[in-house]
């Protein structure tokens, strides 16, 4: 068997929808599906976006919605510090 050396469009795609599909995917799995390079998968990943953080695929820059509701959060947060409706045991 001889591996891939060369990644096109249709396989980035492949890869970015394994990623979406399945955060925990080992880097490793997808050169076995490919049939690819491992260090040709990884050049292909760092372009998508994408980094392995915990075990996890994450995307490197947040949404707008992940953004707004991380801030939300934060905010309801910090009003309950301002408020002194917190407890720290």
């Amino acid at each position: 068997m001889r591996l891939v050396t060369v990644i096109d469009d249709f396989q980035q795609e492949l890869i970015e929808q394994m990623i979406r599909g399945n955060r925990r995917i080992k880097q490793k799995d997808i050169t076995l599906k490919l049939e690819a390079y491992e260090e040709r998968v990884g050049h292909i990943v760092n372009p998508l976006g994408f980094r392995k953080v915990c075990t996890r695929w994450v995307p490197r820059k947040l949404t707008g919605e992940i953004n707004a509701d991380r801030v939300r959060i934060l905010r309801g947060i910090l009003g309950c510090f301002e408020v002194g409706n917190f407890y720290v045991g």
